[in-house]
């Protein structure tokens, strides 16, 4: 026989009623970690209700009800640690008239892992995961596909007795490829069994989008070549500019350059910004160049400094 624990609130009522006509419950369902966890249940029904536990022999309930022109009251649930690994579910049932509702109650075990599908993390905002577990356990930073850089991620702790632990993860730097995020596993140890916590980091947080770049530009007096079908190029538009950013495979540096015009006069002054990313260290400036040429899809600049700009304009404008 299922234990029982009933709780009752009682209304006046100026006619009988057998269907209440306001009866909500609030959460609908209950979630507790492993450790003793105390939680409520909030109850409006305008008749009688009563509650009671489906098992009650690691969960208990109480009551607390105040008159109001619904009954109005609190299940307070009362949960004992869980020291089993898997999770544990009863249900508490709340009968008003003719209706019944249902509230599952889910209790983790202390072996599991508390985190989204896909934690997703950059340089400036970190997140985290929640581990509960009854003994010692460890964890390691691993590729997602073998041969992939994992040097960006880092997440503290990496190991910790039984208890409950929060594990911060984050970014050590920006990822600067402009098409693709990058990602890569924590796996944690936990007695004879592992559990994989996958870590993503996009790219640049602007909508770029995917295409090849090529030229050649100068920066600094150096030139930098962007292959046709190798390079990666990212481009925006504004009301009134655009900018794009290349990045050339295998390297750790790319170059962002905003402020462009859709359209120029030859011989005009162009005036835009150069950034240079490396890693998390960046350098900006301002460049104002001649125009010498441009068609439907370059643009040719020459600095006052003598550095050459060929850049691929923005199509489809």
């Amino acid at each position: 026989m299922p234990a029982m624990v009933l709780c009752a609130a009682v209304a006046s009522c100026v006619r009988e009623q057998t269907e209440p006509t306001v009866f909500t419950a609030s959460p609908a369902e209950v979630s507790l970690t492993a450790d003793r966890q105390i939680a409520g249940i909030e109850i409006r029904s305008d008749l009688a209700w009563e509650a009671s536990l489906k098992d009650g022999s690691w969960c208990t309930i109480s009551c607390d009800v105040s008159q109001k022109p619904s009954v109005a009251g609190k299940i307070s649930l009362s949960a004992s640690f869980n020291a089993d690994a898997e999770e544990r579910t009863d249900t508490v049932t709340v009968v008003s008239g003719t209706q019944v509702l249902s509230i599952p109650v889910n209790q983790l075990g202390v072996g599991s892992v508390v985190a989204p599908t896909r934690l997703e993390v950059s340089k400036s905002v970190p997140s985290s995961f929640v581990v509960h577990t009854n003994e010692p356990w460890s964890a390691g930073i691993a590729a997602a596909e073998a041969g992939d850089d994992i040097s960006w991620l880092e997440a503290y702790p990496l190991s910790a007795g039984a208890g409950h632990t929060t594990v911060t993860v984050s970014a050590r730097v920006e990822n600067l490829d402009v098409i693709e995020g990058r990602k890569a596993i924590i796996r944690l140890s936990l007695g004879g069994s592992t559990v994989d916590v996958t870590v993503f980091q996009p790219g640049p947080h602007y909508p770029f989008m995917d295409e090849n770049a090529y030229g050649v530009y100068d920066l600094d007096g150096r030139d930098w070549i962007a292959d046709p079908g190798v390079s990666q190029i990212g481009l925006k538009g504004y009301a009134d500019s655009y900018s794009f950013r290349i990045l050339y495979p295998g390297s750790d540096s790319v170059i962002e350059i905003s402020g462009l015009r859709y359209s120029y006069r030859l011989g005009q002054t162009a005036e835009f910004q150069v950034r240079a990313l490396s890693g998390d260290v960046s350098s900006s400036r301002t460049v104002k160049a001649t125009v010498l040429q441009q068609d439907e899809a370059t643009l040719w600049m020459r600095s006052a400094e003598g550095h050459s700009f060929i850049i691929k304009t923005f199509e489809g404008r």
